[in-house]
């Protein structure tokens, strides 16, 4: 729905189910009433009322009557024939059955083309970080058996001296998954032992491991069928990320930093900018430049995310190593593009951040989009929400296009099924944003354990 502030574009927006009224209420709140007129009938959905973990690219092709009224729509809204010359297919990632729904629909899918998906690939990502030029940590690509992974952890005991740790990483694992941290101290090796001895100790160790409940035996599946990656651990101070557009024509416009919260190796959040000084910013985005051209060279189009680990030399200069790629939209597309929308803003890199064309001030947010809390379960979203929204503070709290200050809610739908819900707060500084940030995150919270003693 961003792409509606272009009077010329229509957005036919298929779910899975029905979006509630709350939620597209809030995503629209603080634009002017004509602009919002405008923008809702160039909206029309179509919800299949078909809950399932199914992707929603599949119960689409299965459907020949949802395919005929994705037919009926557009020729109604466009008064011509859906055609590859008036529509694009745009899906939260791109994956094989998003494609085969394009060529149905005979339809270009935005995203990275299917052929090119190892470069979405753990190892694919060290690939190109080598034709890039960039620091990267050392480690091994592609390894598929116990032997190989016990020998590269190893390799890297060695050469670290025993300090510090490695990473176990599945090929195409996401959002944490997949993902082991091996300590070396807990290996009990040391760097005289039989190089075998060293590596049998590893393997029993390997299988001893557990992630997120899922025991060794289920992760080596998925390491036998998509290969892995061992890195080196990279002592580090933070985490910040680029996100990045290549074009059709290769150029690549960089649209935000983002400084990540982290709980382990799962993504929490982040916050914008990832540093107030624009020389830190240029170093940590010329390095994003280079490996984004560097797709370019490859056929790759559209939005990526690249994460990196902040280190300090010994002169207190701030460095950054590659961490890997998001070749696809992610946690941090939400609130970048809810800002654009809201703020009329556009990365200005002489200011090291998101710039508002309106009113010329830098913007700063923190956002989540994994506020989770019991209290939030079971509860009726529309009862929730009218309470929330009529409380006295939430006028504090609503998004002021005057003063690019406010709070912007999202994923609202997850609450009653889940008890989980993103939200941004913009400030005119990091203190004020994550001050509203914590406040949003209070009250709703209070809201939720008051609605849950009226109903006992």
């Amino acid at each position: 729905l961003r792409t509606l502030r272009d009077p010329q574009l229509h957005v036919l927006l298929i779910t899975s189910q029905p979006v509630p009224a709350t939620a597209l209420a809030h995503l629209f709140e603080g634009l002017s009433p004509r602009e919002l007129t405008g923008i809702q009938n160039r909206i029309h959905y179509l919800p299949l009322n078909r809950p399932g973990m199914e992707y929603l690219s599949d119960k689409i092709q299965s459907s020949p009557q949802v395919l005929r009224q994705i037919r009926n729509l557009v020729r109604q809204a466009l008064g011509e024939d859906l055609s590859a010359q008036n529509t694009v297919l745009h899906g939260f990632i791109s994956e094989t059955s998003l494609a085969l729904l394009g060529q149905t629909l005979g339809i270009a899918v935005t995203g990275m083309h299917e052929a090119l998906t190892y470069l979405n690939s753990k190892s694919g990502n060290r690939e190109i970080a080598v034709e890039a030029h960039i620091p990267f940590p050392s480690g091994f690509n592609n390894l598929r058996s116990l032997e190989s992974i016990a020998q590269a952890v190893d390799q890297l005991f060695i050469s670290a001296q025993g300090q510090g740790s490695a990473w176990l990483k599945t090929n195409y694992g996401t959002s944490g998954e997949g993902i082991i941290q091996i300590k070396f101290k807990e290996l009990n090796l040391t760097l005289d032992q039989d190089p075998a001895l060293r590596q049998h100790k590893i393997r029993r160790h390997l299988e001893t491991l557990e992630q997120r409940g899922k025991t060794w035996d289920s992760l080596f599946a998925r390491i036998r069928t998509d290969g892995a990656v061992i890195e080196l651990g990279v002592t580090h101070q933070q985490a910040p990320s680029v996100q990045l557009q290549i074009n059709g024509n290769g150029k690549i416009d960089v649209l935000s930093t983002h400084m990540q919260i982290l709980d382990g190796p799962t993504y929490k959040g982040s916050r914008q900018p990832s540093y107030d000084d624009p020389q830190v910013v240029q170093r940590l985005t010329d390095y994003a430049v280079a490996y984004a051209s560097t797709l370019a060279r490859y056929g790759v189009v559209g939005r990526i995310a690249l994460d990196f680990f902040e280190v300090r030399h010994s002169n207190g200069d701030v460095d950054f190593v590659f961490g890997e790629a998001n070749i696809r939209e992610g946690g941090t597309t939400h609130p970048r593009e809810t800002v654009a929308i809201l703020a009329n803003a556009v990365y200005d890199p002489a200011r090291g951040g998101l710039v508002s064309r309106t009113t010329g001030r830098k913007l700063y947010y923190v956002m989540t989009d994994n506020f989770v809390r019991e209290s939030l379960k079971g509860q009726n979203l529309e009862n929730l929400w009218a309470r929330f929204t009529q409380h006295p503070e939430y006028r504090q709290l609503a998004f002021d296009p005057k003063l690019d200050r406010g709070v912007k809610f999202h994923m609202l739908a997850a609450i009653p099924a889940v008890g989980k819900v993103g939200l941004t707060a913009f400030g005119s500084s990091p203190a004020e944003a994550q001050r509203l940030f914590d406040r949003a995150e209070s009250l709703l919270e209070q809201i939720a354990l008051e609605n849950a003693r009226r109903t006992q």
